[in-house]
């Protein structure tokens, strides 16, 4: 990002007329052309999904935290000591931790989906001079 950027003022701090003339519309709004040829131009002014991670990913994920790779560098070590007893308990350990990590991971996950399948946003535009409502798409 440009430093000319961060010193620029934030759009909320702007009188209405100013930010009106920074995009450059009217107080009576845009026409359905010019709205059809803004929207081409920069596109939906709506966040992109994320993509939904597998389950199997998501279990594979599970391994990537520093203190489960501790744990399988210790376990590994055990081995090679001879230790096959101190190596299957921290093994235990490590798959309990993991399992328990995918299932809150994954119970959020769809807490997450279902909830976001509930909102629908709504926003009131102004179109040719007259007031509408939108309905998010999904």
């Amino acid at each position: 990002m440009d430093k000319s950027e961060n010193n620029k003022p934030g759009f909320w701090t702007l009188a209405i007329p100013a930010a009106l003339s920074q995009i450059t519309a009217t107080a009576e709004g845009l026409t359905t052309e010019e709205a059809t040829k803004r929207l081409t131009q920069y596109g939906s002014n709506t966040l992109n999904a994320q993509k939904q991670q597998t389950a199997l990913g998501l279990f594979f994920s599970q391994f990537k935290s520093p203190v489960t790779m501790i744990l399988l560098f210790a376990a590994i070590l055990s081995f090679f000591l001879q230790d096959h007893i101190d190596a299957m308990i921290i093994l235990v350990i490590i798959l309990f931790s993991t399992l328990l990590g995918f299932w809150q991971e994954r119970t959020a996950g769809n807490a997450v989906a279902r909830l976001l399948e509930l909102i629908h946003i709504t926003c009131t535009v102004i179109r040719d001079k007259e007031k509408k409502k939108y309905l998010s798409k999904k």
